[in-house]
């Protein structure tokens, strides 16, 4: 909602992540930026900070933080329309995203939550933004048949684009 804010805020993080040399938390903070970046509609720009993103955490984040970047690298190039993405490059990603997250054995916390129906939820989303609004809807049955009653935000945007997915179809 404050883009100045916004933008000095990850000046001043660019700087620590420089500053600290962990590329780690580089790659942490380049995959918020895109997470930003996509919900303003600049996918291009999503997708640019996620290439980088996925270098950085390759080596050096948990297995966790590289699923979460990879599939935010799947939804965002499945949605820049200026790169037109093949359906098996996004789905390549994806894949690879639930290879790296079946190896994960710490359960999800902190900065780090994401899971097997996250993974699900971001699936649909990246099908339903290729047209395949009925790939997507079983993906994100599946996301949120696993979301928690309490998380009230997740389970609405699940369901925002269900009702997407029967428009389409």
């Amino acid at each position: 909602g404050e883009p100045h804010a916004s933008a000095a805020y990850f000046t001043a993080a660019h700087r620590a992540a420089a500053e600290s040399g962990d590329g780690d938390v580089r790659g942490w903070l380049l995959a918020n930026e895109a997470v930003i970046a996509h919900a303003e509609g600049r996918f291009g720009g999503a997708c640019d900070l996620l290439i980088e993103a996925v270098e950085l955490t390759r080596a050096r984040s948990n297995l966790r933080r590289r699923a979460w970047v990879l599939a935010l690298h799947a939804r965002s190039l499945a949605a820049d329309t200026r790169r037109s993405p093949s359906r098996r490059s996004v789905l390549s990603l994806l894949d690879t995203s639930h290879e790296v997250l079946i190896n994960v054995a710490d359960p999800p916390g902190g900065a780090d939550f994401f899971d097997h129906g996250r993974l699900e939820g971001v699936r649909g989303s990246a099908l339903l933004n290729l047209g395949a609004a009925d790939d997507a809807e079983v993906a994100l049955d599946a996301a949120l048949r696993h979301r928690a009653a309490g998380d009230i935000k997740g389970r609405a945007l699940l369901q925002l684009d269900l009702a997407r997915c029967r428009v389409l179809q």
